[in-house]
């Protein structure tokens, strides 16, 4: 619940094109990553965070294909912990929210005709 009102807030306050920007799986040419300047501390999956705005922000060809996470069923416990989660989502929130706000108006999104596949252009 938490996840899905942060990036509905996040999607809404900095224009971004993706409707989840924290969850999915990110693939990029290994050239694109010294470009984006990674820079997230190793907390949660704030890294993933920080890609999408950075690659969305660097004008990147960005696709988005919908994923459906499910409860824990092996394993282990989960690491989550809000505290150090939170503060540094929190720190990649403004930092999009800031940058992306300044592009606005400079992307296009495309939705093809297949229902699983949502394909996302930044221009």
């Amino acid at each position: 619940m938490l996840s899905r009102a942060a990036n509905k807030l996040f999607h809404v306050l900095a224009g971004s094109v993706l409707s989840d920007s924290t969850t999915g799986i990110k693939m990029f040419r290994r050239e694109l990553f010294e470009r984006l300047d990674l820079q997230s501390r190793p907390v949660g999956w704030a890294v993933t965070f920080e890609m999408a705005m950075k690659a969305e922000a660097a004008g990147v060809r960005l696709g988005e294909v919908p994923i459906i996470s499910i409860d824990r069923l092996y394993g282990g416990r989960s690491t989550f912990r809000l505290g150090p989660w939170v503060g540094e989502y929190l720190r990649w929130f403004r930092w999009g929210a800031r940058e992306l706000r300044r592009q606005k108006g400079r992307r296009a999104v495309l939705v093809p005709d297949r229902p699983a596949l949502r394909e996302v252009t930044v221009k």
